[in-house]
């Protein structure tokens, strides 16, 4: 069912027998007509209101108001509200988790400010932000005094630490690194055969950070990934060595 849709928005709401509703965002590699068939309230077990992004945005349009008002009307009745994305979708699920009165919230890969000249972006992104005005970029001021949001990350992502130690030291959240993971560290969990334990524990708020280390230290063998960037570290620590002597 489609909740709303405009220029820059199409909201689908996609019900399921669950007092949980995610929010969902799309990032950068989201194909959405490929996806329009999927029933992501199955996929996810629970009700899934998902936010397409029409154009890489990151979210700054003034469309945001009459969607999240539209949202709220059937996300409100439910008592657990999760926003939930990766990369341009977890600077989403930071950006909305207030506007949709969510209590929880999980990022992974975010960028968390994309006007400050201080903070990394890849080129792509920041061609694509600059083709439109910001319309709003202050997630540390606009996060709710009582939500915790959840950050997960590769600590040897140069981009991601940057975004995610600048909001740490703004804003009270938790951070859950998980190293040579890369920036697409959802792909690295599928990889490891992990991911659909991970995302479900972390949305439905029963994976602890003990409990998210564990799962990622025993399965990260599997994943193709992960093995080539730690080969890569120890190269260039030996290398490093070896110049030393």
């Amino acid at each position: 069912m489609i909740v709303y849709e405009g220029k820059d928005l199409k909201v689908t709401f996609y019900p399921f027998e669950s007092e949980i509703v995610l929010f969902l965002f799309s990032d950068l590699d989201w194909d959405l007509e490929s996806r329009r068939n999927t029933d992501l309230g199955s996929k996810f077990g629970m009700n899934v209101i998902f936010f397409g992004a029409l154009e890489q945005h990151w979210w700054q349009t003034e469309e945001a108001e009459g969607a999240a008002s539209a949202v709220k009307e059937i996300s409100n009745q439910y008592p657990e509200r999760v926003a939930y994305g990766s990369s341009m979708g977890g600077y989403g699920a930071l950006w909305w988790s207030g506007r949709l009165n969510a209590n929880r919230c999980i990022a992974v890969s975010p960028q968390t400010n994309i006007s400050d000249a201080n903070l990394p972006l890849l080129q792509p992104w920041k061609d694509a932000i600059a083709k439109r005005p910001i319309y709003r970029d202050q997630i540390a001021e606009d996060i709710p005094s009582g939500l915790l949001p959840r950050i997960i990350y590769d600590p040897r992502s140069k981009i991601d630490a940057s975004h995610a130690n600048w909001l740490a030291n703004k804003k009270t959240v938790s951070l859950d690194i998980f190293p040579f993971s890369t920036h697409k560290l959802l792909t690295t969990l599928y990889e490891a055969g992990s991911l659909r334990e991970a995302v479900q524990g972390l949305i439905r708020g029963s994976m602890s950070t003990a409990e998210l280390r564990l799962l990622t230290r025993i399965s990260r063998p599997k994943s193709h990934t992960y093995s080539k960037m730690l080969q890569h570290s120890l190269i260039l620590r030996n290398k490093s060595r070896c110049r030393s002597m």
